[in-house]
């Protein structure tokens, strides 16, 4: 690992991409939308620097922490004694700070101008194709692409997968006028951006940007192969066709690959299995394992009597692996938990035999679901107005570099000493980005924050104070 942990931040958002950013935002023409009013922040705008943009960062993973209702208030002069001075309003204006939350692009925003064609990309790819492939994707997802793919880069050098990987879904909030959001109701994030995560134990490995549309490639245009495998890709269910690509795109190495998960009726599973799920086991006995092999011997297409039939798919488990396990008598009045119950007697908790497929599962299916509560605890939770790109670069993108450094430090030998919770992490790493990057920014040397209870005005020299307004 690097030397420091703002170090190791810094391998995910490197100094020639942050440069390149800076110069994309002073270079993108001023919005049109509307008359503007007579005093109007845009009227403000001057050039952003690199020092600038990470600061700006570095404010961003401090709010996550650090909450208040509105932005404002940060910079409130107007609270009483016992609130607490944020330190970081030392270094830039309200009205600068939001500026830059309006401006900053992470883009070249020539290649987005209203009416002009999707340029090919110019970017690194991984495969053959990978500019066409690219151009498929919808406006939002090709703005922050660029990042996106640096920092599953960045993570092949520094993290080699295991095994006992896992493939689910993630909700990017984000309520705006957008095609492609996703509602899911039963979601904690019911309205957003969809991602098809591959995470092991929290530690995002890959992701792709959920698309919506027609035919075999609906869900990952951008990923499409070609040749033979793109025929075999059109056989699979929607959700298969995300998990073998999603495991293509592992770095180059040996991986013997197998999957394990649950399915539905209309998975393609053997027509039998499917009658018994309709009845939902109806007078088959607790704990009963029925396994139906496909033609080719590839996969094995199981159900297992619990409280509910459990439709599984596995290429990895046989029939008759079992493990003992220590079950809770269910509660409830319906037919299949009575059932269940005769099992139990009068035991509470009894150790029985479960399937190894269905155990490994039940533990390990929970890589991506990790990710996603670390990363919803801090994030940046003010609105966001100003295009959906936003929502997925500073509560996907920024969220996934911040969670995957813990992890790494964590698990890893790092040169400092370890941060143990996800809490103190965050703290370390937005305290190091506005002590290093906040008196090179040049935003505002106005040191004061106008309240006596201020005890910290010698922290910034005088040498470096001028006038300037809030």
């Amino acid at each position: 690992l690097p030397a420091s942990p703002l170090e190791l931040f810094l391998q995910y958002v490197p100094q020639s991409l942050v440069e390149q950013w800076a110069q994309w935002t002073n270079a993108a023409p001023l919005s049109r939308d509307g008359p503007r009013a007579r005093r109007a922040r845009i009227y403000e705008w001057r050039k952003t620097s690199t020092d600038e943009i990470y600061l700006f960062l570095g404010i961003l993973l401090y709010i996550g922490i650090h909450r208040e209702s509105r932005l404002s208030t940060y910079w409130s002069t107007q609270q009483q004694k016992e609130d607490p001075i944020h330190l970081f309003t030392r270094f830039i204006s309200r009205d600068r700070f939001q500026l830059l939350l309006q401006r900053l692009r992470i883009f070249n925003t020539a290649e987005f101008q209203p009416g002009q064609p999707a340029q090919p990309s110019q970017g690194r790819g991984r495969g053959r194709g990978q500019g066409h492939a690219q151009d498929q994707m919808p406006d939002v997802y090709r703005k922050v692409n660029q990042w996106s793919s640096h920092i599953q880069e960045t993570g092949d050098s520094l993290y080699l997968p295991g095994s006992d990987l896992t493939v689910d879904e993630a909700m990017v909030r984000f309520t705006g006028r957008s095609l492609e959001t996703t509602t899911i109701p039963t979601k904690p994030i019911p309205t957003g951006y969809k991602i098809w995560i591959l995470a092991q134990s929290g530690y995002c490995i890959r992701w792709l940007w959920h698309v919506h549309g027609k035919g075999p490639y609906a869900l990952v245009p951008q990923a499409r192969p070609a040749g033979a495998a793109a025929g075999k890709l059109a056989l699979l269910t929607p959700t298969q066709r995300v998990v073998t690509t999603l495991v293509s795109l592992l770095p180059a190495a040996t991986y013997h690959v197998g999957a394990s998960g649950t399915c539905r009726k209309d998975s393609g599973i053997d027509e039998i299995l499917v009658a018994e799920k309709e009845t939902e086991g109806r007078g088959i006995p607790w704990g009963d394992i029925h396994c139906i092999p496909t033609l080719d011997g590839e996969v094995n297409q199981f159900t297992w009597k619990d409280n509910a039939l459990v439709l599984f798919l596995s290429t990895v488990f046989q029939d008759g692996q079992e493990v003992i396990r220590s079950r809770r008598r269910p509660a409830g009045d319906t037919a299949a938990k009575k059932a269940a119950r005769q099992v139990f007697g009068p035991d509470v908790r009894k150790d029985l035999p479960i399937p190894r497929a269905i155990d490994e599962y039940n533990h390990k299916m929970n890589g991506v679901d990790v990710s996603d509560q670390m990363r919803s605890y801090y994030q940046y939770n003010h609105p966001i107005r100003r295009g959906g790109w936003q929502s997925v670069a500073w509560n996907f993108l920024l969220e996934v570099v911040v969670v995957n450094s813990f992890l790494l430090q964590l698990w890893g030998s790092p040169g400092w000493k370890k941060v143990k919770t996800h809490y103190q992490w965050r703290q370390l790493l937005a305290a190091q980005l506005i002590q290093r990057f906040g008196p090179l920014a040049g935003g505002r040397r106005l040191s004061r924050p106008g309240r006596a209870t201020d005890k910290r005005n010698i922290s910034i020299p005088w040498e470096q104070h001028r006038k300037g307004s809030r």
